[in-house]
């Protein structure tokens, strides 16, 4: 049996007190562990699939929602300065704003004055942990 098995699955398999060992252990046997030890998954995310717990995934699902509206917001911008590095996790980003990194720290000094820099540097640093964490659930 070809499949993929994520945490939810694995968690449960590996502890015995889980309320859902006994379904997960009978799945974790029926499958072909040479394939499942080799081959990746193949499944893309969309904004409506982001798993909630990966950090900044409120910033990258408002913004994957702005942009398919054609918003300009800071969450539309970050994730439009991010899409190469998201798309490679796995993200559908279609159209994103040129020239984000301008327009960010624009909207920021608008709103944040002097505290804009740093604001810029948290979130950038917000989105790349998302990335490198979508990239590591893929």
């Amino acid at each position: 049996m070809k499949g993929f098995v994520d945490t939810s699955v694995l968690v449960a398999t590996f502890y015995g007190d889980h309320e859902h060992h006994a379904a997960s252990i009978a799945l974790f046997v029926r499958l072909d562990k040479r394939r499942w030890l080799f081959e990746r998954p193949t499944r893309r995310y969309d904004s409506r699939m982001i798993i909630d717990n990966l950090p900044g995934a409120e910033l990258i699902e408002t913004g994957l929602a702005d942009l398919a509206t054609g918003t300009v917001t800071i969450e539309s911008l970050l994730v439009s300065i991010a899409a190469p590095g998201l798309r490679d996790a796995g993200l559908v980003i279609d159209h994103p704003i040129a020239d984000a990194e301008l327009q960010l720290y624009a909207l920021l000094s608008a709103r944040d004055g002097a505290a804009a820099h740093s604001r810029y540097n948290a979130l950038l640093r917000r989105v790349t942990s998302f990335r490198r964490a979508a990239q590591c659930a893929r």
